[in-house]
């Protein structure tokens, strides 16, 4: 149901020179013929062999005397047409597991390559891409040269090697293909063993060689591959018919095939911790970051705020912009802020508020006029000057109106924005990453490329999952939509973890906080939150207000100014 956001895809190759191969095991078995001065009879298959080394069919796993046998009226069983193509065959199969291809794979393009059954393992999404990369490293391989070099004779081998440096057939074309009708993507690329129940399963040895594995690769980084002691074994379904195979076994880890279902095998009690992986490696996707900008004042302002006292003056703030001139700002924090006024409730213009520049002398100020007329009004609606440094000068008409004035410090612009659009996201990313707990941040669940559940954070510990939605700004409005929107989500989550949601719980973290939180009193019970703080221009707020529709639910809000009060919420409703 979900999208697959993982970032693996499995593909099934094959290579298909068969016609090239036979049209030059033709040119050389008749050139050899001419060569040797032999008469053909019904005997071509006995020359068609002569053809090359035993070294060659060992390397291939040709039993050659095979297509020597004959049948009851002393007739060879196969022409040499037949074991042309064979040979195809094989070689095909051969050079897709040579090493000198194998080799070529070490790129951040491809993970795995189980080299039995020719299943590729990439991070390309896309067919042509896979084909297009197969194929440029396969075109560097000399497969006429290769050929010729097995051999059986000198003068065979003298008559034709020219025919290596003038032409070689592979680099012509694309012959890698892939044969899957689709990309396959595994739900999980690989899971501990020790979550499993290998009372359902059987293993087998496996052989190493029939393996390629991208030990440099960033996906697998948890795998710790000890290449002197790998063991690898094939894990199968021991109560399947066809003993489904599940996937490779290397040491603690399993590497999935891309077709299995593994929840079935998980032990009951690690049914959260597989879910949990499947939750990070495949159904939450990353949604596009908000605030891509990292500037030097942006990471001052971050770093301060670990400071109790840049905590307190935040929580001055109005409309998450500007405090009052009648706060007092510290030396080290007045560079996060400008000296302005605020222009409010102009005629015409009442829901908007202008934050202008202060000056102390007489100076234009600001001029508003309309594309098109209001009414009778002049183009020219207002304009504003500064007087002095206690008042402005406002127009409407050709006689000023003088007003004092409202002086504010502003935060800088980049500044304004990332407190609204990143600010307390960041802050919480760096408590949870000091706590040490596993968690992401910024996803999404999607169905058919459709977002359907937003969360800005997961966090699982203890065998529990919590959802976390951040404000910067906690408020009547912002806790019923956060409600509204994770009572939409519980729906889908529950077709991932489970129908109940036992192991779940829903967080609402605020930072600064709305007199109007009081409507929910009725759900106030704890004593030392929900009343004023000294020291602190916000009150600091905790309650649970329940899901209507699933009453085992709750949703667990704290509007929390000081930072290492929040550390300790989250520690105790985390259990860490």
């Amino acid at each position: 149901m979900f999208d697959n956001n993982n970032k693996v895809f499995a593909y099934k190759i094959a290579l298909k020179l068969d016609k090239y191969l036979v049209a030059l095991f033709n040119l050389c078995y008749d050139v050899y013929i001419k060569l040797e001065d032999i008469t053909i009879n019904e005997n071509d298959i006995e020359y068609a062999i002569l053809l090359f080394t035993d070294e060659f069919y060992d390397h291939l796993e040709v039993n050659k005397d095979e297509y020597l046998e004959k049948d009851e009226n002393d007739q060879y069983r196969f022409t040499k047409d037949q074991f042309f193509n064979t040979l195809a065959v094989h070689l095909n199969a051969y050079y897709l597991r040579s090493q000198i291809f194998v080799s070529k794979l070490n790129t951040p393009d491809f993970l795995y390559y189980l080299k039995d059954n020719f299943h590729i393992y990439s991070t390309l999404a896309k067919k042509k891409e896979v084909e297009n990369s197969l194929n440029d490293k396969f075109k560097t391989i000399n497969v006429i040269s290769n050929i010729i070099e097995n051999l059986n004779n000198n003068r065979l081998k003298e008559s034709i090697n020219s025919i290596s440096t003038i032409y070689d057939f592979n680099k012509a074309g694309q012959y890698i293909k892939v044969t899957t009708p689709e990309n396959f993507k595994p739900q999980t690329i690989f899971i501990k063993d020790d979550l499993l129940n290998f009372d359902l399963l059987e293993s087998d040895v496996f052989d190493f060689d029939d393996i390629w594995v991208n030990y440099e690769h960033d996906l697998n980084n948890e795998l710790s591959f000890d290449l002197d002691n790998d063991e690898y074994y094939i894990i199968r379904d021991n109560n399947s018919n066809d003993k489904t195979t599940l996937g490779i076994k290397v040491n603690d880890h399993i590497l999935l095939k891309s077709n299995i279902d593994i929840k079935k095998y998980v032990k009951k009690e690690n049914v959260n911790k597989y879910l949990w992986q499947l939750l990070k490696d495949n159904y939450l996707k990353k949604r596009q970051q908000k605030l891509l900008c990292n500037s030097e004042l942006i990471k001052n302002f971050k770093e301060k705020s670990k400071e109790g006292d840049f905590n307190k003056l935040l929580c001055n703030l109005k409309n998450n912009l500007y405090l009052d001139r009648s706060v007092d700002i510290k030396e080290d924090y007045q560079c996060f802020f400008e000296k302005f006024i605020v222009v409010k409730k102009l005629s015409d213009l009442s829901n908007f508020n202008f934050f202008l520049p202060d000056e102390d002398v007489e100076k234009e100020l600001l001029g508003i006029s309309s594309e098109q007329k209001i009414g009778d009004k002049y183009h020219l609606l207002h304009y504003l000057k500064h007087k002095d440094d206690r008042f402005t000068e406002g127009f409407v008409n050709s006689e000023p109106k003088k007003k004092e004035k409202s002086k504010i410090y502003i935060l800088k612009a980049e500044l304004s924005f990332y407190l609204v659009e990143k600010y307390y996201e960041d802050l919480i990313e760096e408590l949870l990453q000091g706590l040490g707990v596993d968690f992401i941040s910024n996803v999404e669940l999607r169905v058919n490329g459709e977002s359907k559940a937003e969360f800005d954070f997961v966090i699982f510990k203890d065998d529990k999952f919590y959802f976390l939605e951040a404000k910067t700004t906690l408020t009547k409005d912002n806790v019923y939509d956060t409600s509204k929107k994770y009572h939409n989500n519980i729906e889908y989550l529950k077709r991932i973890i489970d129908s109940d949601l036992e192991s779940v719980k829903f967080i609402l973290l605020g930072f600064l906080s709305n007199p109007n939180l009081d409507n929910y009193k009725h759900f106030f019970t704890d004593s030392s939150y929900n009343t004023r703080r000294d020291g602190f221009a916000v009150t600091p707020y905790k309650f649970k207000i329940p899901f209507f529709g699933h009453p085992n639910l709750e949703l667990e809000c704290i509007a929390e100014p000081e930072l290492s009060k929040l550390k300790e919420f989250i520690k105790d409703i985390c259990q860490i």
